[in-house]
């Protein structure tokens, strides 16, 4: 069954967790040819789910390299000029080179806001992903 690991910082669009809560954390599995849906954890800064998770288990953000995920969902967020919390940061990057898939549901721009970077000069929404895999 694959790990998914919800993130769900300080300033989480909460549509967006919403969306990523209903598609994955409720149990599909009759829907899958192999019988076997996603393992859903949820890692908050202060490793509790808040009141509207309250079914998924919850992990701290500092655990995420321990969650053997196999997909991050990063949702985007409310407030992009806001500091991203350094150890939120860190995981991600980590996990990232340890070769975790890592789901942004949000626009480039917001995407720096999550990982500190800047998109390339010249670069639109739509190249800006295949620029940073090149």
């Amino acid at each position: 069954m694959p790990r998914l690991v919800l993130v769900l910082h300080e300033h989480a669009m909460l549509y967006e967790v919403a969306i990523a809560a209903e598609v994955f954390g409720v149990d599909r599995s009759a829907l899958s040819p192999t019988g076997a849906w996603y393992d859903v954890v949820v890692a908050c800064p202060e490793r509790s789910p808040r009141h509207w998770l309250p079914h998924l288990p919850a992990i701290g953000v500092s655990e995420i390299g321990e969650a053997a995920a196999d997909l991050i969902v990063v949702p985007s967020t409310d407030s992009p000029g806001e500091e991203i919390d350094p150890a939120l940061a860190a995981a991600l990057r980590d996990a990232h080179a340890s070769g975790v898939r890592i789901a942004r549901s949000s626009s480039p721009r917001r995407a720096c806001w999550m990982t500190g970077s800047r998109p390339p000069t010249g670069c639109t929404p739509t190249t800006w992903p295949a620029a940073i895999r090149a």
